[in-house]
Parts: C-alpha cells; structure tokens; sequence
C-alpha cells in the first residue's frame, strides 16, 4: 500500500497554500462570496468549533487556478500571475494589451451557475465588483494611468467549457466594490450569531468546510438560538411544510400550463396585457445560447 495518498497530498497543498493569509483581512473575493456569518466569525477570531476536511469543491477550482496559471505565464503580454496587492488580495493574471491593462479573475463554477451567466450575458454585478476593487487596488498600487479592462475568465467544472465576459473599469464600479467592502469591515465586534447567514447547512460544500459549523448551525443544523419544541407544536409545523411545499410544486406546475397556453397570444386580454418580447442568442467560444422568449403578465384594469 502506498505510504501518501492522493488526498493528503491535496490536503497538505491546501494548508501550505492557505498558511499565510491573513484572516482578518477582508479581501474582495471574500467580501461578494463568503456566507456573511463565517466572515463575522473570521474577522473576529472567534475560536474555531470544528475541524474540517480542507478538501472540498474549492480544492478542484483552486487546482485549475494553479494549471490555468501556468498557461497565463506562457503568454507573451502577461505581466503577472497570482500577483499579490499590498492592501489585500491577489489578482489572477495581469495583462497588457493595446495601451490598457487587463485585470483578469478566473472563476471556476458549476454548470447551472455557468449557463446563467453565459445566458445573462455574464456574471452578476457582486462579481463584477469583486473585480473592480482589484482594479483600484491595482491603480493605487502601481500608479498606472492606463485604462483598466476588468475580464471574468469563467471554466464549468463539470464540462470544462469556457468564457470570458469584460468591462471597463470606472470610478462607479469602483464606489459600489467600496460600499460593499464597508459592509462587511463593519462585521467587526458584531456576535456572528446575529449575522444572518446564507447558507443552508451540512450538505451545503461552504458549510461543511467551515470551521465554524457546530457554533452557527448546532450539532444537528439546528440553530443554537432554537429551543425544542412538544409534538403538538412539531406536527402542526410539519403539516404547514409539508402543505407549502406541495403548494408551490403545484404552482409551478399550473404556472406552465398557463405559460404554454398564452404562447399563441400577444395583446391584450380582458384586464391583463400579455407582452412577448425577444432575447437574443449569443455564441462564446465553443457554447452557444440559444434565443429564447421571455413572458410578461401584467395587471392593467
């Protein structure tokens, strides 16, 4: 039997490479995708309740970050991969490219996320201002008075398909990225447990990689703040769950029979005006998103 496994290789790769981070630095990345409550406890060196597996989906982004890097170095026009800003945080790959800088950020994600930002034309505005914080660190870093091009380079895990969505960087993009920022700098001294958090618990890959689990969602992922409650209180409780959800199974269902019948109408009906409208297809390279029509209902006695 072998003396070193794949996995604890990985798992020692993952404790090198996160060893010298700085936990109560707040980062861009940090700010626009981290569960609010572990970035309370993270901030305020709340004394760690569990000791997790480091091995997680993170690890397979973290691995091809490490190999797409290794293409960027061979690129002539690269200035820097994984280059370190002295106020926090790190860019992917920096670039120069017909007077502008390029900064770029990879995003490995899986494929629902990938086909929603292929169909949206790109990624969702927090992205977007994760980014345009490098950009100003970038700018008050080396002083450059170069335009800014800020790309999002996004890699499905699952299919290895890609694309790549840019933007200018402006001074607007730059005021929201900050807002942000402060919202979460104000996390500090706040109790976690106040901060709502967006995650849902063991099963979740954030959550069972988060060394705070046991203190945020209990032992059970019943919220520590939960008491227990009798089985009178339990089964009304169950019947509520269980009739909501069957209801909204029911409303989907009945939302796409209605949808496929106002197919063949455009105009008005009665009190409501049905309105179709157009959006348009799209090709990145090796993915294409096909044209679809979009339905809107509205009220208007």
């Amino acid at each position: 039997m072998t003396d070193v496994t794949l996995h604890e290789l990985l798992a020692d790769w993952e404790a090198t490479r996160d060893g010298h981070r700085d936990h109560t630095q707040v980062t861009p990345s940090a700010a626009g995708t981290l569960c609010l409550r572990q970035t309370a406890y993270s901030l305020n060196l709340v004394p760690r309740s569990d000791s997790p597996d480091p091995v997680t989906v993170a690890t397979v982004g973290s691995l091809i970050h490490l190999g797409v890097a290794t293409l960027w170095d061979a690129e002539p026009r690269t200035l820097a991969t994984e280059h370190p800003l002295e106020v926090g945080g790190q860019i992917d790959c920096l670039r120069a490219a017909a007077g502008k800088r390029e900064v770029r950020d990879l995003k490995t994600v899986s494929r629902s996320k990938f086909d929603g930002w292929v169909a949206n034309a790109g990624p969702p505005e927090a992205v977007w201002q994760q980014l345009a914080e490098y950009g100003s660190r970038y700018r008050a870093e080396s002083g450059t008075p170069s335009p800014i091009v800020l790309i999002v380079d996004a890699i499905c895990r699952e299919t290895g398909r890609c694309a790549t969505f840019e933007r200018d960087w402006t001074p607007e993009a730059a005021e929201a990225a900050k807002r942000t920022l402060d919202r979460v700098e104000a996390l500090r001294g706040v109790e976690p447990l106040d901060v709502p958090t967006s995650r849902t618990g063991r099963g979740d890959w954030l959550c069972d990689s988060c060394p705070w689990l046991s203190d945020c969602m209990g032992p059970d992922d019943s919220t520590p703040e939960v008491t227990e409650v009798d089985a009178r209180t339990a089964e009304a409780a169950a019947y509520e769950y269980a009739k909501w959800q069957a209801t909204a199974k029911h409303a989907n269902e009945q939302a796409a029979e209605a949808k496929a019948v106002l197919r063949g109408f455009t105009g008005r009906a009665g009190s409501w005006e049905v309105k179709w409208s157009e959006r348009s297809g799209g090709v990145v390279p090796e993915y294409v998103r096909a044209p679809s029509r979009v339905l809107s209902v509205k009220w208007a006695p």
